[in-house]
């Protein structure tokens, strides 16, 4: 109906009005509901009744110009083909950007898949080194005479609960990829460090480094995901052994401090290798980036996410006598047990 009254319109108007113009509003209109094809057939009707509005006029004297009449059929067929042209344009460039955006969302999946196997084989490679020792320790007390089974029992307990420790790990990187949030309970922060370093005192007593424990009597309970604390500790430790490497023998130490701060618990972890270079420091922090030979880059850039996710922090400092010193710091549970009750 509508094409009929402007081509009935173009008809009988002046030649000097371009009435053919106004299929070009209607082509605009009609591209929110009509597919592509259907959009070039209208656009190829509209052009059709432009010519034959122009031979009408001409048939029936509707007044003016022929050259006027000529110009104004050409400017409207130019304005109906090039609404046309800008409209298929529009329509490839949104259908351009749907599929960048599908590729974009498929590449996002397949890097969440790789950071989640990335950061699991990293976590779970620490409690298995740990079995690996303790498997090691346990038949070497059994194969002695007579066999040490008080000691190669300590060993199997040692074994399983590394075990249990891989299967918690494996579970929380994936909820903490996933975005859930952490399972947070009250506890005691010194009884999860000294649980921490019994369970790997035999890998540093195999490096021959001496453990330092300067854990504060008395301090309040804290509240956080108390696997994922120790997951940030176990990380923390193993750099500092690796750190250790090329340090002469008595000169290698790593010492753990749990002390109260502002707005929680802080853990300083400080061992007397040689430190990090200065070019090193502004990205240690940075997913996938590291100076390690074998290194993946996640350990930092995770236990950051976990401190940040239990409402804590992890930084890091030069130690004053060489060597690198991280702190990291998790809420009290008395401040946040107050944080839920107001919520």
């Amino acid at each position: 109906m509508v094409l009929g009254a402007i081509s009935i319109a173009d008809a009988v108007a002046h030649y000097e009005i371009a009435i053919g113009a106004l299929y070009a509003v209607l082509i605009l209109a009609m591209s929110y509901w009509l597919p592509r094809r259907s959009l070039i057939g209208l656009a190829m009707v509209c052009a059709s009744l432009t010519l034959l509005s122009l031979l009408l006029s001409s048939l029936l004297g509707s007044g003016g110009d022929d050259v006027y009449g000529v110009v104004n059929a050409g400017i409207s067929l130019i304005t109906i083909f090039l609404t046309l042209y800008l409209l298929l344009a529009i329509d490839a460039a949104r259908t351009a950007v749907n599929r960048s955006r599908e590729k974009l969302a498929q590449f996002s999946r397949i890097r969440g898949m790789q950071g989640l196997t990335t950061a699991v084989a990293h976590e779970v490679s620490q409690p298995l080194a740990a079995i690996l020792t303790n498997a090691a320790a346990c038949t070497r007390w059994l194969q002695q005479s007579p066999p040490q089974l008080a000691r190669a029992g300590l060993a199997a307990d040692r074994i399983m609960a590394d075990a249990a420790r891989a299967g918690e790990i494996i579970g929380r990187v994936r909820s903490l990829i996933r975005g859930d949030l952490p399972q947070l309970s009250s506890f005691d922060l010194n009884a999860a460090v000294a649980e921490l370093v019994m369970t790997l005192g035999g890998e540093f007593e195999q490096r021959g480094i001496a453990m330092l424990l300067e854990l504060r009597a008395s301090i309040p309970l804290v509240r956080a995901d108390r696997v994922q604390i120790q997951q940030v500790l176990s990380n923390l430790l193993l750099n500092a052994a690796e750190a250790l490497a090329a340090v002469p023998g008595p000169q290698r130490r790593i010492r753990v401090v749990t002390e109260p701060c502002e707005a929680g618990i802080c853990c300083t972890v400080a061992d007397s290798g040689p430190g990090i270079v200065a070019e090193i420091r502004p990205h240690l922090f940075e997913p996938f980036w590291t100076s390690k030979a074998e290194g993946i880059g996640v350990g930092l850039s995770l236990s950051r996410a976990i401190m940040e996710a239990c409402g804590g922090a992890l930084w890091f400092e030069e130690g004053e006598a060489g060597g690198a010193v991280f702190h990291f710091r998790v809420p009290l549970a008395e401040d946040r047990d107050g944080e839920r009750g107001t919520s």
